[in-house]
């Protein structure tokens, strides 16, 4: 669950709320929605990172936990549209593999192949 503080109170149905609260996709979420982020390298070494707004809305309107009712969405300034575009990225970073994590190399460490386990 991810709580994102507002920059000020909305009027929703349930009263006035200054956090919007999201649960984290599924599976089923992210097979409808795809990545809301496309990043990647070009031969020339330009950086390419894209949002795609539509993917960022659609998993913000399912998302929504509290206040329950997604209409809060379209009331949302600028900053705080932002805010929830963050906050909805967020679960789709991948963290850096720590050193102590095993690899899945399939060669041994003086760089000759594994056998097979066949």
């Amino acid at each position: 669950m991810k709580t994102v503080t507002l920059s000020q109170s909305y009027m929703t149905h349930e009263g006035s709320s200054d956090k919007v609260s999201f649960r984290e996709p599924v599976f089923n979420d992210v097979m409808e929605f795809g990545e809301p982020i496309a990043k990647g390298l070009m031969a020339d070494g330009v950086y390419i990172h894209n949002v795609n707004y539509e993917a960022v809305r659609s998993y913000a309107e399912r998302l929504v936990q509290s206040p329950w009712n997604a209409a809060l969405l379209g009331q949302l300034n600028v900053k705080d549209s932002f805010r929830v575009v963050d906050a909805i990225r967020s679960f789709f970073e991948q963290p850096a593999p720590s050193a102590s994590e095993p690899t899945t190399s399939s060669s041994r460490s003086d760089g000759t192949p594994a056998a097979s386990a066949n």
